[in-house]
Formats: structure tokens, sequence, C-alpha cells
């Protein structure tokens, strides 16, 4: 029997060849799997154990912060398009949850920065993500986006990585999950 497996973030899509058309099926992949070292050691491969799970050896866990959670970044945005460091130092972007207060589309960027990065340079995170007007927008990953230098976010009226226009106060809340 042939496997094929696709890994999505912290879950894996295993094609199943057994001489006829594939069939897909959605499983968990267990981080580590309790210490079990994968068959010729750590590199990115993808194991199962002696229990049968889908083990991944990849996978780094990242470590707590002191309060034994994310570090919670609120999101206020000021009359201005200039990006603000969020964490100035090597990390990873975990959840955001942003809310758009005004009447029309707001843009929100990622850089990896360990300063306020230049609004309008190109953004790690490109394509903007897009808040319409009057609505939220929430993310969350297992494994995080990682940003080497430092996470720094920029918001911005208009869409396009060389964009700087300013929108108004306010207009952007929520918070971002980092560690």
């Amino acid at each position: 029997m042939l496997h094929r497996i696709a890994l999505i973030g912290a879950l894996a899509l295993v094609y199943v060849f057994a001489g006829r058309p594939a069939a897909a099926q959605t499983v968990q992949v267990v981080q580590d799997c309790a210490g079990v070292t994968a068959p010729g050691g750590p590199g990115g491969r993808l194991y199962t154990d002696q229990g049968g799970r889908l083990c991944s050896a990849s996978v780094a866990v990242p470590a707590m912060s002191t309060q034994g959670g994310l570090n919670v970044y609120r999101v206020m945005n000021a009359a201005s398009a200039a990006a603000v460091a969020v964490k100035a130092s090597a990390g990873r972007l975990y959840s955001f949850n942003l809310c758009n207060n005004a009447n029309a589309a707001r843009y929100v960027r990622f850089y990896n920065s360990a300063t306020a990065a230049t609004t309008g340079t190109t953004p790690v995170y490109a394509g903007a993500i897009t808040l319409s007007a009057g609505t939220c927008q929430q993310f969350t990953t297992n494994f995080g986006l990682t940003f080497s230098a430092g996470i720094s976010m920029a918001i911005t009226a208009a869409n396009g990585d060389a964009d700087a226009t300013a929108p108004l106060a306010g207009d952007v809340s929520g918070f971002l999950g980092y560690l």
C-alpha cells in the first residue's frame, strides 16, 4: 500500500493507493508524539508511532511566555499609516482578531522588522489582509508565522505594497497573539 502525505499546518491529507483510485483522508498530525524520535532522527519527516498516530518531528515547540500563554498586542490604529513594532526580536504570530470600524476597506500588512518598518515597503506576509467596512477577521495557527527579526505591522486606507495612505484614528481595532 502506497501513501502520499501532504502536510498542511497541523493537518495532513493522506492519499492511499491500493490498486484503486486514491482515497483522501484528513488526519491530525501529532507533534513529537510524546518524545518518540522519528526513524533516522528529526528532519521534517512524518512517521507513525507504535500507536499508529501520524507524527511530525520537524516542528519545534515555541517557548511559552512568562504568563503561560501568548503575549497580546492591542491594536488601535492612529491617524497614520506608520508601521508599529509589535515585537522587537524574533517571534511568531499565532493569531489575530481585527475589526474595521470604518465605512471603507482597510488593509493590514506584517513586516519582518525589529523596529517599526517603513510603510510602503514589501511586507513579509503580502497581499494585505483586507478588512471590508464594518467587518472583523480572525486568524489562528498552531505553528505560528515566523518573523526572524521581529514583528511589525501597518494599517493603511488603500491596497498595494507601496501604499502609505493614512486611515483615520480608530479605524481598525483588535488584538494579536504572539510569542
